[in-house]
């Protein structure tokens, strides 16, 4: 079973996620702060989200509750929701210091000039986490694309996604006939290609 948690909330993401973030330039009526993805290295996610709160950076780092199984108990775990990353919303003269903590990698974006997140997705990932949702993990697959089965009877072959969710629709071909069959798959079962 999956629960999910948001205390991990740090600064003022609650009630202060950006209204309207349409670009990378300051008008006047665009946000003082943005929030940005800050990729990290493997497994430090909660190192970083510490260092930043150290820092007063405001932060969020969206952990889910993960019934686990070792060999011999069960245990309850709290993990990223997106491991690898959290968001950061740091006023412009803190960015170099955020970019220093001990195991980022970077803040999502070209060098130089990272991108803000679009305050509608944080916005809707937070809803569903205080609506205390069941939330898994997937990967990024975009309906109409190609994706290829990692796991289970049909790994190897690909098809093409119809419907995301947990349990994706995959589209077989038979082009030479001009046919095609829907199989229904777990959606961590395939990969973009």
């Amino acid at each position: 079973m999956i629960t999910v948690d948001i205390d991990t909330l740090s600064g003022p993401l609650a009630g202060h996620l950006p209204q309207n973030c349409e670009g990378g330039g300051s008008s006047p009526e665009a946000p003082a702060n943005f929030w940005y993805a800050l990729h990290v290295r493997s497994r430090h996610e909660k190192m970083v989200a510490g260092q930043l709160g150290a820092l007063n950076i405001p932060h969020w780092l969206p952990l889910i509750e993960l019934r686990k199984r070792w060999s011999d108990r069960f245990m309850t775990v709290r993990e990223p929701l997106f491991p690898g990353y959290l968001f950061v919303s740091p006023p412009m003269e803190e960015l170099l210091s955020v970019a220093r903590c001990r195991g980022v990698v970077r803040l999502v974006g070209p060098p130089g000039r990272p991108h803000p997140v679009e305050p509608r997705e944080l916005e809707a990932v937070r809803a569903a986490l205080a609506g205390r949702l069941r939330c898994d993990p997937c990967p990024y697959l975009s309906v109409g694309g190609e994706v290829e089965v990692t796991r289970g009877p049909l790994k190897g072959f690909r098809g093409i996604l119809v419907r995301k969710g947990k349990n994706c629709k995959l589209v077989l071909s038979v082009r030479l006939i001009s046919q095609s069959i829907a199989v229904e798959i777990n959606a961590s079962d395939a990969q973009g290609v």
